[in-house]
């Protein structure tokens, strides 16, 4: 299953992380990991896209299973404060 519906959810995220409106325990190595290793890119339509979970898989790195339940909290918290 591919990450693209969360895409827009981990980049959101990654603008809050870069703005200082949120950040994780200094000793969370895992989660640091996971969300260090998600790559992305421009397509060719000049839009962002966030490297899918197969794709992370065919690299042998494991599936983001702590960033993704927490690209989608805040994706929601956001959401509920608009």
């Amino acid at each position: 299953m591919g990450r693209q519906p969360s895409s827009r959810h981990d980049w959101k995220l990654s603008e809050r992380f870069e703005q200082g409106e949120i950040d994780i325990e200094p000793d969370d190595d895992k989660l640091a990991a996971q969300l260090g290793s998600i790559k992305w890119g421009i397509d060719s339509r000049g839009r962002i896209k966030i490297e899918s979970k197969d794709e992370m898989g065919k690299q042998g790195l494991p599936s983001p299973d702590r960033a993704d339940p927490m690209a989608i909290t805040f994706a929601r918290q956001r959401m509920l404060h608009r």
